[in-house]
Protein backbone atom coordinates (compact mmCIF):
# COMPACT_ATOMS: atom_id res chain seq x y z
CA UNK A 1 0.00 0.00 0.00
CA UNK A 2 2.83 2.36 0.95
CA UNK A 3 4.49 1.71 -2.45
CA UNK A 4 1.21 2.62 -4.16
CA UNK A 5 1.06 6.03 -2.41
CA UNK A 6 4.64 6.74 -3.41
CA UNK A 7 3.90 5.97 -7.07
CA UNK A 8 0.80 8.20 -7.05
CA UNK A 9 2.77 11.08 -5.52
CA UNK A 10 5.55 10.70 -8.12
CA UNK A 11 3.02 10.69 -10.95
CA UNK A 12 1.34 13.88 -9.67
CA UNK A 13 4.72 15.62 -9.40
CA UNK A 14 5.62 14.73 -13.02
CA UNK A 15 2.25 16.00 -14.33
CA UNK A 16 2.67 19.31 -12.50
CA UNK A 17 6.17 19.73 -13.93
CA UNK A 18 4.95 19.08 -17.48
CA UNK A 19 2.13 21.60 -17.12
CA UNK A 20 4.50 24.38 -16.09
CA UNK A 21 7.10 23.74 -18.82
CA UNK A 22 7.03 26.04 -21.96
CA UNK A 23 5.48 24.57 -25.11
CA UNK A 24 7.69 23.13 -27.80
CA UNK A 25 8.66 25.56 -30.64
CA UNK A 26 8.30 24.93 -34.33
CA UNK A 27 11.51 23.61 -35.89
CA UNK A 28 14.01 26.31 -36.83
CA UNK A 29 12.16 29.11 -34.99
CA UNK A 30 12.95 31.19 -31.92
CA UNK A 31 9.92 32.61 -30.08
CA UNK A 32 10.07 36.32 -29.29
CA UNK A 33 8.33 38.51 -26.77
CA UNK A 34 10.18 41.58 -28.06
CA UNK A 35 8.52 44.87 -27.45
CA UNK A 36 7.04 46.76 -24.53
CA UNK A 37 5.23 44.75 -21.87
CA UNK A 38 2.74 46.04 -19.38
CA UNK A 39 2.59 44.15 -16.03
CA UNK A 40 -0.90 43.37 -14.77
CA UNK A 41 -2.00 43.08 -11.15
CA UNK A 42 -5.22 42.29 -9.33
CA UNK A 43 -8.26 41.85 -11.53
CA UNK A 44 -6.30 42.95 -14.63
CA UNK A 45 -4.08 39.88 -14.26
CA UNK A 46 -7.17 37.72 -14.70
CA UNK A 47 -7.83 39.17 -18.17
CA UNK A 48 -6.11 37.67 -21.25
CA UNK A 49 -3.21 39.86 -22.46
CA UNK A 50 -3.34 41.97 -25.62
CA UNK A 51 -1.05 42.42 -28.63
CA UNK A 52 -0.30 45.79 -30.25
CA UNK A 53 1.44 45.92 -33.63
CA UNK A 54 2.95 49.16 -34.95
CA UNK A 55 4.54 49.35 -38.38
CA UNK A 56 6.46 51.93 -40.37
CA UNK A 57 4.72 52.78 -42.63
CA UNK A 58 1.19 52.44 -41.25
CA UNK A 59 -1.55 50.58 -43.09
CA UNK A 60 0.09 47.15 -43.16
CA UNK A 61 -2.09 44.03 -42.84
CA UNK A 62 -1.50 41.82 -39.76
CA UNK A 63 -1.96 38.03 -39.63
CA UNK A 64 -1.69 35.75 -36.56
CA UNK A 65 -1.22 32.12 -37.45
CA UNK A 66 -2.62 32.88 -40.90
CA UNK A 67 -5.75 34.70 -39.65
CA UNK A 68 -6.22 38.34 -40.67
CA UNK A 69 -6.48 40.68 -37.68
CA UNK A 70 -6.62 44.17 -39.31
CA UNK A 71 -4.23 46.94 -40.35
CA UNK A 72 -1.60 48.80 -38.37
CA UNK A 73 -1.54 50.45 -35.96
CA UNK A 74 -3.51 47.57 -34.50
CA UNK A 75 -4.42 46.32 -31.03
CA UNK A 76 -5.66 42.72 -30.66
CA UNK A 77 -7.37 42.20 -27.30
CA UNK A 78 -7.85 39.01 -25.31
CA UNK A 79 -5.03 37.02 -26.90
CA UNK A 80 -4.49 33.63 -25.30
CA UNK A 81 -0.98 33.09 -23.99
CA UNK A 82 1.16 31.07 -26.30
CA UNK A 83 3.34 31.22 -29.40
CA UNK A 84 2.14 32.71 -32.69
CA UNK A 85 3.45 33.27 -36.18
CA UNK A 86 3.11 37.04 -36.81
CA UNK A 87 3.00 38.04 -40.47
CA UNK A 88 2.83 41.71 -41.58
CA UNK A 89 2.50 42.65 -45.24
CA UNK A 90 1.95 45.79 -47.30
CA UNK A 91 1.94 46.29 -51.05
CA UNK A 92 5.33 47.48 -52.29
CA UNK A 93 7.18 46.22 -49.19
CA UNK A 94 8.86 42.97 -48.25
CA UNK A 95 6.74 40.75 -46.00
CA UNK A 96 7.77 40.50 -42.33
CA UNK A 97 7.49 37.14 -40.50
CA UNK A 98 8.44 36.30 -36.92
CA UNK A 99 7.47 34.03 -34.07
CA UNK A 100 6.23 35.85 -31.00
CA UNK A 101 5.36 34.68 -27.52
CA UNK A 102 2.40 36.08 -25.58
CA UNK A 103 3.09 35.50 -21.85
CA UNK A 104 0.49 34.88 -19.19
CA UNK A 105 0.91 38.08 -17.22
CA UNK A 106 1.69 40.90 -19.66
CA UNK A 107 0.71 42.49 -22.97
CA UNK A 108 3.11 42.82 -25.90
CA UNK A 109 3.92 45.67 -28.26
CA UNK A 110 5.66 44.76 -31.53
CA UNK A 111 7.27 47.48 -33.72
CA UNK A 112 8.15 46.56 -37.29
CA UNK A 113 9.98 48.61 -39.90
CA UNK A 114 8.97 47.33 -43.32
CA UNK A 115 11.56 47.31 -46.08
CA UNK A 116 10.64 48.87 -49.43
CA UNK A 117 10.88 46.59 -52.47
CA UNK A 118 13.26 48.38 -54.84
CA UNK A 119 15.21 47.95 -58.03
CA UNK A 120 17.56 50.12 -60.08
CA UNK A 121 17.28 52.19 -63.26
CA UNK A 122 20.26 52.89 -65.49
CA UNK A 123 19.56 55.55 -68.17
CA UNK A 124 21.66 56.75 -71.08
CA UNK A 125 20.46 59.81 -72.99
CA UNK A 126 21.51 61.83 -76.02
CA UNK A 127 22.45 64.66 -75.60
CA UNK A 128 24.39 63.72 -72.45
CA UNK A 129 23.57 66.98 -70.61
CA UNK A 130 19.80 66.41 -70.77
CA UNK A 131 17.89 66.61 -67.50
CA UNK A 132 16.35 63.31 -66.41
CA UNK A 133 13.55 63.09 -63.83
CA UNK A 134 11.24 60.44 -62.44
CA UNK A 135 8.26 62.27 -60.97
CA UNK A 136 9.78 65.14 -59.01
CA UNK A 137 13.10 63.38 -58.41
CA UNK A 138 16.08 64.08 -60.61
CA UNK A 139 18.23 61.21 -61.84
CA UNK A 140 21.87 61.91 -61.01
CA UNK A 141 24.56 60.33 -63.20
CA UNK A 142 21.86 58.37 -65.03
CA UNK A 143 21.46 55.87 -62.16
CA UNK A 144 18.77 55.76 -59.47
CA UNK A 145 17.16 53.34 -57.01
CA UNK A 146 13.36 53.22 -57.37
CA UNK A 147 10.45 51.35 -55.79
CA UNK A 148 9.45 48.29 -57.76
CA UNK A 149 6.66 49.02 -60.23
CA UNK A 150 5.92 51.26 -63.23
CA UNK A 151 7.53 54.70 -63.57
CA UNK A 152 7.59 57.47 -66.16
CA UNK A 153 11.01 58.87 -67.06
CA UNK A 154 11.18 62.43 -68.45
CA UNK A 155 14.12 63.80 -70.45
CA UNK A 156 14.51 67.42 -71.58
CA UNK A 157 17.27 69.60 -72.93
CA UNK A 158 17.24 73.09 -74.36
CA UNK A 159 16.99 72.92 -78.14
CA UNK A 160 15.42 69.45 -78.09
CA UNK A 161 11.90 68.07 -77.89
CA UNK A 162 11.04 66.66 -74.46
CA UNK A 163 10.59 62.88 -74.31
CA UNK A 164 8.83 60.57 -71.83
CA UNK A 165 9.32 56.81 -71.50
CA UNK A 166 7.56 54.26 -69.28
CA UNK A 167 9.68 51.63 -67.54
CA UNK A 168 8.94 48.79 -65.13
CA UNK A 169 11.34 48.32 -62.22
CA UNK A 170 11.73 44.76 -60.90
CA UNK A 171 12.85 43.88 -57.38
CA UNK A 172 16.61 43.68 -56.82
CA UNK A 173 17.43 44.05 -60.51
CA UNK A 174 18.76 46.72 -62.88
CA UNK A 175 16.55 48.04 -65.69
CA UNK A 176 18.39 49.79 -68.53
CA UNK A 177 16.88 52.54 -70.71
CA UNK A 178 18.27 54.44 -73.68
CA UNK A 179 16.71 57.76 -74.84
CA UNK A 180 17.57 59.93 -77.86
CA UNK A 181 16.00 63.39 -78.04
CA UNK A 182 15.07 65.00 -81.34
CA UNK A 183 16.07 68.55 -82.28
CA UNK A 184 13.37 71.17 -81.65
CA UNK A 185 12.46 73.84 -84.21
CA UNK A 186 12.79 77.43 -82.95
CA UNK A 187 9.56 78.69 -81.36
CA UNK A 188 8.50 81.73 -79.30
CA UNK A 189 5.56 81.30 -76.91
CA UNK A 190 3.89 82.44 -73.67
CA UNK A 191 4.59 86.16 -74.11
CA UNK A 192 2.96 88.13 -71.28
CA UNK A 193 3.38 91.17 -69.06
CA UNK A 194 3.38 90.24 -65.37
CA UNK A 195 1.90 93.69 -64.53
CA UNK A 196 -0.28 94.63 -67.54
CA UNK A 197 -0.84 98.21 -66.24
CA UNK A 198 1.50 100.31 -64.09
CA UNK A 199 2.72 103.80 -63.28
CA UNK A 200 6.42 104.41 -63.96
CA UNK A 201 6.34 107.02 -61.17
CA UNK A 202 5.78 104.30 -58.54
CA UNK A 203 8.85 103.26 -56.53
CA UNK A 204 10.82 100.04 -56.87
CA UNK A 205 9.52 97.13 -58.88
CA UNK A 206 5.88 98.29 -58.65
CA UNK A 207 6.89 101.06 -61.07
CA UNK A 208 7.89 98.46 -63.67
CA UNK A 209 6.46 95.50 -65.52
CA UNK A 210 8.24 92.23 -66.22
CA UNK A 211 7.78 90.99 -69.78
CA UNK A 212 8.38 87.26 -70.03
CA UNK A 213 8.32 84.70 -72.83
CA UNK A 214 9.73 81.29 -73.75
CA UNK A 215 11.86 80.02 -76.60
CA UNK A 216 12.44 76.41 -77.56
CA UNK A 217 15.93 76.49 -79.09
CA UNK A 218 19.09 78.62 -79.47
CA UNK A 219 18.80 81.87 -81.38
CA UNK A 220 18.51 85.62 -80.83
CA UNK A 221 15.87 88.30 -81.12
CA UNK A 222 14.76 91.83 -80.37
CA UNK A 223 12.07 93.19 -78.08
CA UNK A 224 10.23 96.19 -79.54
CA UNK A 225 7.81 98.48 -77.68
CA UNK A 226 5.56 100.72 -79.81
CA UNK A 227 3.13 103.49 -78.83
CA UNK A 228 -0.45 103.81 -80.05
CA UNK A 229 0.77 105.44 -83.28
CA UNK A 230 3.09 102.55 -84.04
CA UNK A 231 6.23 104.53 -83.28
CA UNK A 232 9.06 102.56 -81.65
CA UNK A 233 9.84 103.91 -78.17
CA UNK A 234 12.11 101.11 -76.97
CA UNK A 235 14.20 98.50 -78.78
CA UNK A 236 16.12 95.92 -76.72
CA UNK A 237 18.31 93.15 -78.22
CA UNK A 238 17.60 89.68 -76.84
CA UNK A 239 19.82 86.64 -76.64
CA UNK A 240 21.72 84.66 -77.54
CA UNK A 241 19.23 82.23 -76.06
CA UNK A 242 20.66 79.47 -73.90
CA UNK A 243 17.54 78.57 -71.87
CA UNK A 244 13.79 78.36 -72.28
CA UNK A 245 12.71 81.23 -69.99
CA UNK A 246 13.41 84.82 -71.04
CA UNK A 247 12.37 88.10 -69.42
CA UNK A 248 12.87 91.85 -69.56
CA UNK A 249 11.82 94.44 -66.97
CA UNK A 250 10.49 97.66 -68.50
CA UNK A 251 10.43 100.78 -66.33
CA UNK A 252 8.24 102.83 -68.67
CA UNK A 253 11.06 104.78 -70.32
CA UNK A 254 12.07 105.14 -73.95
CA UNK A 255 15.48 104.59 -75.52
CA UNK A 256 16.57 108.01 -74.26
CA UNK A 257 15.64 107.23 -70.65
CA UNK A 258 12.58 109.51 -70.66
CA UNK A 259 9.32 108.37 -69.08
CA UNK A 260 6.78 107.70 -71.82
CA UNK A 261 3.31 109.24 -71.97
CA UNK A 262 0.24 107.47 -70.62
CA UNK A 263 -1.32 105.06 -73.09
CA UNK A 264 -1.45 101.51 -74.40
CA UNK A 265 1.82 100.15 -75.74
CA UNK A 266 2.39 97.12 -77.93
CA UNK A 267 5.20 94.79 -76.90
CA UNK A 268 6.56 92.56 -79.66
CA UNK A 269 9.26 89.93 -79.50
CA UNK A 270 10.76 88.90 -82.83
CA UNK A 271 13.31 86.10 -82.84
CA UNK A 272 15.24 83.93 -85.25
CA UNK A 273 16.62 80.51 -84.36
CA UNK A 274 19.95 78.98 -85.29
CA UNK A 275 17.92 76.86 -87.72
CA UNK A 276 16.84 80.06 -89.56
CA UNK A 277 13.24 79.87 -88.40
CA UNK A 278 11.64 83.31 -87.65
CA UNK A 279 9.01 83.68 -84.90
CA UNK A 280 7.20 86.69 -83.37
CA UNK A 281 4.60 87.31 -80.65
CA UNK A 282 2.99 90.46 -79.26
CA UNK A 283 1.02 91.67 -76.24
CA UNK A 284 -0.02 95.03 -74.76
CA UNK A 285 0.96 97.04 -71.68
CA UNK A 286 -0.78 100.13 -70.27
CA UNK A 287 1.16 103.03 -68.78
CA UNK A 288 -1.10 105.01 -66.43
CA UNK A 289 0.18 107.58 -63.95
CA UNK A 290 -3.12 107.34 -62.07
CA UNK A 291 -2.05 103.86 -60.90
CA UNK A 292 0.43 105.47 -58.54
CA UNK A 293 1.66 103.23 -55.72
CA UNK A 294 3.00 104.86 -52.55
CA UNK A 295 4.47 103.26 -49.46
CA UNK A 296 2.81 104.54 -46.28
CA UNK A 297 2.99 104.18 -42.48
CA UNK A 298 0.68 101.78 -40.63
CA UNK A 299 0.86 103.44 -37.21
CA UNK A 300 -2.82 104.30 -36.67
CA UNK A 301 -6.14 102.87 -37.85
CA UNK A 302 -5.77 104.68 -41.19
CA UNK A 303 -2.65 104.28 -43.35
CA UNK A 304 -0.70 107.32 -44.43
CA UNK A 305 1.53 109.40 -42.21
CA UNK A 306 2.18 108.58 -38.56
CA UNK A 307 -0.67 110.76 -37.28
CA UNK A 308 -2.62 111.68 -40.43
CA UNK A 309 -4.21 109.74 -43.32
CA UNK A 310 -3.37 110.52 -46.94
CA UNK A 311 -5.40 110.20 -50.13
CA UNK A 312 -3.14 107.67 -51.84
CA UNK A 313 -5.21 104.48 -52.13
CA UNK A 314 -3.40 101.54 -53.68
CA UNK A 315 -4.57 100.55 -57.18
CA UNK A 316 -6.69 97.43 -57.43
CA UNK A 317 -4.66 94.28 -56.77
CA UNK A 318 -1.68 96.06 -55.20
CA UNK A 319 -0.66 95.06 -51.67
CA UNK A 320 1.58 96.52 -48.96
CA UNK A 321 2.73 94.66 -45.86
CA UNK A 322 4.60 96.73 -43.29
CA UNK A 323 6.01 96.45 -39.78
CA UNK A 324 7.06 99.38 -37.58
CA UNK A 325 8.73 99.14 -34.17
CA UNK A 326 9.48 102.08 -31.90
CA UNK A 327 10.71 103.01 -28.45
CA UNK A 328 9.27 105.90 -26.44
CA UNK A 329 10.65 107.73 -23.42
CA UNK A 330 8.12 109.49 -21.17
CA UNK A 331 9.12 111.67 -18.21
CA UNK A 332 5.59 112.39 -17.03
CA UNK A 333 4.93 112.68 -13.26
CA UNK A 334 8.64 113.10 -12.56
CA UNK A 335 9.51 109.49 -13.48
CA UNK A 336 11.05 108.07 -16.64
CA UNK A 337 9.04 105.31 -18.34
CA UNK A 338 9.91 103.24 -21.39
CA UNK A 339 7.28 102.09 -23.90
CA UNK A 340 7.96 99.82 -26.90
CA UNK A 341 5.07 100.04 -29.39
CA UNK A 342 5.00 97.92 -32.56
CA UNK A 343 2.66 97.75 -35.52
CA UNK A 344 2.03 95.22 -38.31
CA UNK A 345 -0.28 96.39 -41.09
CA UNK A 346 -1.73 95.20 -44.40
CA UNK A 347 -3.02 97.46 -47.19
CA UNK A 348 -4.99 96.02 -50.12
CA UNK A 349 -6.05 98.03 -53.16
CA UNK A 350 -9.66 97.28 -54.10
CA UNK A 351 -9.86 99.44 -57.24
CA UNK A 352 -12.01 102.50 -58.06
CA UNK A 353 -10.16 104.47 -55.38
CA UNK A 354 -11.03 102.08 -52.53
CA UNK A 355 -8.53 100.53 -50.15
CA UNK A 356 -8.88 98.09 -47.23
CA UNK A 357 -6.53 98.27 -44.27
CA UNK A 358 -6.03 96.11 -41.20
CA UNK A 359 -3.42 96.25 -38.49
CA UNK A 360 -2.38 94.79 -35.15
CA UNK A 361 -0.10 96.20 -32.50
CA UNK A 362 1.60 95.40 -29.23
CA UNK A 363 2.73 98.02 -26.76
CA UNK A 364 5.14 96.80 -24.11
CA UNK A 365 5.50 99.08 -21.07
CA UNK A 366 7.46 99.09 -17.84
CA UNK A 367 5.89 98.89 -14.40
CA UNK A 368 3.32 99.75 -13.18
CA UNK A 369 1.60 100.08 -16.59
CA UNK A 370 0.23 97.09 -18.49
CA UNK A 371 1.13 95.78 -21.94
CA UNK A 372 -1.62 96.17 -24.54
CA UNK A 373 -2.66 94.47 -27.78
CA UNK A 374 -4.35 96.54 -30.48
CA UNK A 375 -6.35 95.38 -33.51
CA UNK A 376 -8.23 97.52 -35.98
CA UNK A 377 -8.64 98.71 -39.52
CA UNK A 378 -10.52 100.87 -41.94
CA UNK A 379 -11.86 101.20 -45.45
CA UNK A 380 -10.84 104.34 -47.32
CA UNK A 381 -11.92 106.01 -50.52
CA UNK A 382 -9.82 108.43 -52.56
CA UNK A 383 -12.04 110.82 -54.51
CA UNK A 384 -11.06 111.93 -58.04
CA UNK A 385 -10.33 115.59 -57.15
CA UNK A 386 -10.61 118.82 -59.13
CA UNK A 387 -7.80 120.89 -60.71
CA UNK A 388 -6.57 123.92 -58.78
CA UNK A 389 -3.88 125.50 -60.91
CA UNK A 390 -1.20 122.87 -61.36
CA UNK A 391 -2.42 120.95 -58.30
CA UNK A 392 -5.49 118.84 -57.54
CA UNK A 393 -7.85 119.34 -54.62
CA UNK A 394 -9.74 116.26 -53.50
CA UNK A 395 -11.78 114.86 -50.65
CA UNK A 396 -11.64 111.30 -49.35
CA UNK A 397 -13.42 109.26 -46.71
CA UNK A 398 -12.21 106.72 -44.13
CA UNK A 399 -14.37 104.70 -41.76
CA UNK A 400 -13.16 102.10 -39.32
CA UNK A 401 -12.51 101.15 -35.74
CA UNK A 402 -10.11 99.61 -33.30
CA UNK A 403 -10.12 97.57 -30.10
CA UNK A 404 -7.69 97.25 -27.18
CA UNK A 405 -7.22 94.36 -24.80
CA UNK A 406 -6.41 97.03 -22.18
CA UNK A 407 -7.31 100.72 -21.90
CA UNK A 408 -5.33 102.58 -24.52
CA UNK A 409 -6.01 106.02 -23.07
CA UNK A 410 -4.28 106.36 -19.74
CA UNK A 411 -5.90 108.27 -16.86
CA UNK A 412 -6.16 112.05 -17.35
CA UNK A 413 -2.84 112.62 -15.61
CA UNK A 414 -0.97 110.43 -18.14
CA UNK A 415 -1.95 110.72 -21.85
CA UNK A 416 -0.15 108.08 -23.92
CA UNK A 417 2.63 108.88 -26.36
CA UNK A 418 0.81 107.21 -29.27
CA UNK A 419 -2.78 107.73 -28.13
CA UNK A 420 -5.52 106.48 -30.43
CA UNK A 421 -8.54 105.60 -28.26
CA UNK A 422 -10.61 102.49 -29.03
CA UNK A 423 -13.92 102.93 -30.77
CA UNK A 424 -15.35 103.76 -34.18
CA UNK A 425 -14.41 106.74 -36.31
CA UNK A 426 -15.07 108.65 -39.49
CA UNK A 427 -12.38 110.80 -41.09
CA UNK A 428 -12.61 113.14 -44.11
CA UNK A 429 -9.14 113.86 -45.49
CA UNK A 430 -8.98 116.94 -47.70
CA UNK A 431 -5.81 116.96 -49.79
CA UNK A 432 -4.09 119.42 -52.03
CA UNK A 433 -1.90 117.29 -54.27
CA UNK A 434 0.88 118.71 -56.42
CA UNK A 435 3.36 116.98 -58.66
CA UNK A 436 5.35 115.50 -55.79
CA UNK A 437 3.89 117.02 -52.60
CA UNK A 438 0.63 116.46 -50.73
CA UNK A 439 -0.81 118.63 -47.98
CA UNK A 440 -3.63 117.03 -46.00
CA UNK A 441 -6.13 118.21 -43.40
CA UNK A 442 -8.27 115.41 -41.97
CA UNK A 443 -10.95 116.20 -39.37
CA UNK A 444 -12.02 113.05 -37.53
CA UNK A 445 -14.81 112.22 -35.11
CA UNK A 446 -14.45 109.17 -32.89
CA UNK A 447 -17.01 107.38 -30.75
CA UNK A 448 -14.82 106.32 -27.85
CA UNK A 449 -15.59 103.02 -26.15
CA UNK A 450 -16.29 102.98 -22.40
CA UNK A 451 -12.81 101.59 -21.68
CA UNK A 452 -11.22 104.50 -23.53
CA UNK A 453 -11.11 106.82 -20.55
CA UNK A 454 -14.79 107.49 -19.74
CA UNK A 455 -17.65 105.81 -17.92
CA UNK A 456 -19.73 105.39 -21.08
CA UNK A 457 -19.55 106.01 -24.81
CA UNK A 458 -18.16 109.48 -25.44
CA UNK A 459 -17.01 111.62 -28.31
CA UNK A 460 -13.57 112.74 -29.36
CA UNK A 461 -12.73 115.29 -32.04
CA UNK A 462 -9.32 114.89 -33.67
CA UNK A 463 -7.75 117.26 -36.14
CA UNK A 464 -5.05 115.54 -38.18
CA UNK A 465 -2.81 117.29 -40.67
CA UNK A 466 0.39 116.63 -42.55
CA UNK A 467 2.53 117.05 -45.61
CA UNK A 468 4.35 114.37 -47.58
CA UNK A 469 6.84 114.59 -50.43
CA UNK A 470 7.15 111.62 -52.81
CA UNK A 471 10.49 111.92 -54.60
CA UNK A 472 10.78 108.76 -56.66
CA UNK A 473 12.22 106.06 -54.40
CA UNK A 474 12.08 108.29 -51.30
CA UNK A 475 9.04 109.55 -49.38
CA UNK A 476 9.24 111.89 -46.39
CA UNK A 477 6.49 113.42 -44.32
CA UNK A 478 5.53 115.51 -41.32
CA UNK A 479 2.23 114.96 -39.47
CA UNK A 480 0.40 116.22 -36.41
CA UNK A 481 -2.75 115.40 -34.46
CA UNK A 482 -4.69 117.46 -31.90
CA UNK A 483 -7.13 115.68 -29.57
CA UNK A 484 -10.10 117.53 -28.10
CA UNK A 485 -12.79 115.77 -26.02
CA UNK A 486 -16.52 116.30 -26.40
CA UNK A 487 -19.54 114.81 -24.61
CA UNK A 488 -17.71 114.19 -21.34
CA UNK A 489 -14.63 112.29 -22.51
CA UNK A 490 -11.75 112.38 -20.04
CA UNK A 491 -8.95 112.94 -22.55
CA UNK A 492 -6.89 115.94 -21.55
CA UNK A 493 -7.37 118.94 -23.89
CA UNK A 494 -4.47 120.74 -25.53
CA UNK A 495 -2.50 117.51 -26.08
CA UNK A 496 -0.99 117.13 -29.52
CA UNK A 497 1.30 114.70 -31.30
CA UNK A 498 3.94 115.46 -33.89
CA UNK A 499 5.60 112.91 -36.20
CA UNK A 500 8.41 112.90 -38.75
CA UNK A 501 9.15 109.97 -41.08
CA UNK A 502 10.97 108.79 -44.20
CA UNK A 503 10.54 105.70 -46.41
CA UNK A 504 12.97 104.44 -49.05
CA UNK A 505 12.34 101.79 -51.70
CA UNK A 506 15.64 100.82 -53.41
CA UNK A 507 15.64 100.72 -57.22
CA UNK A 508 14.44 97.44 -58.73
CA UNK A 509 13.29 96.27 -55.29
CA UNK A 510 9.96 95.59 -53.62
CA UNK A 511 11.32 96.10 -50.09
CA UNK A 512 10.88 99.41 -48.26
CA UNK A 513 12.92 100.69 -45.30
CA UNK A 514 11.57 103.29 -42.86
CA UNK A 515 12.72 105.58 -40.06
CA UNK A 516 10.41 107.69 -37.93
CA UNK A 517 10.22 109.79 -34.81
CA UNK A 518 7.60 111.64 -32.84
CA UNK A 519 6.82 113.61 -29.72
CA UNK A 520 3.91 114.43 -27.44
CA UNK A 521 3.40 118.12 -26.75
CA UNK A 522 1.05 119.81 -24.30
CA UNK A 523 0.62 122.65 -21.86
CA UNK A 524 -0.04 120.44 -18.83
CA UNK A 525 2.43 117.60 -19.38
CA UNK A 526 6.15 117.36 -20.13
CA UNK A 527 7.04 116.14 -23.62
CA UNK A 528 7.62 112.51 -24.54
CA UNK A 529 9.69 111.22 -27.44
CA UNK A 530 9.34 108.32 -29.89
CA UNK A 531 11.79 106.86 -32.42
CA UNK A 532 11.71 103.71 -34.51
CA UNK A 533 12.41 101.77 -37.68
CA UNK A 534 10.25 99.85 -40.12
CA UNK A 535 10.39 97.42 -43.02
CA UNK A 536 7.81 96.31 -45.57
CA UNK A 537 7.11 95.07 -49.07
CA UNK A 538 5.07 96.33 -52.00
CA UNK A 539 3.78 93.92 -54.61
Amino acid sequence: MRVRYVLLAATAFLLAACASAPPAQPPGSSPSSAGDTTPQTGREAERPPSLRVISDPDGATVYLDGRRQGTTPLTVDDVRPGDYLLRVEKSGYYESRQWIRIPNTSSVVIRIELQLITGFLDVTVEPPDATLTVGDERIRDGFIELPAGTHRVHARAFGYEAQTETVRISARSVTRLSMTLERSPFRVSALEAWRPAFSPLSPGTVGTTRISYRVSAPGAGVLIIRDEDGEVVRRVPQGPYTDWSQSYRWDGTDDGGRVVEDGIYTVEIAGVGDDGRVESRSTSVTVDRALLVRYRSVWTATPGLLYAPTRTALPGGQVQIAAQLGAAVDTDSGTTSILVPGRLGLRIGLGAGFEAFGYGGLTATDEPYEDRVTVGGSVGWDGPGVPVGEATLGVGLSVGGMHESRRLLAPPERPEMHASPPGFFTAIPVTLRGRAVQIVLAPEYRFVAPDGGGTGWSGLAIVRSGAVADLGQLSAGLSAALYYPVEGATVVPSVSYLGLEAHWVPPQSSVALSAFGGSRLGTTHPPAFLAGLGVGVLF
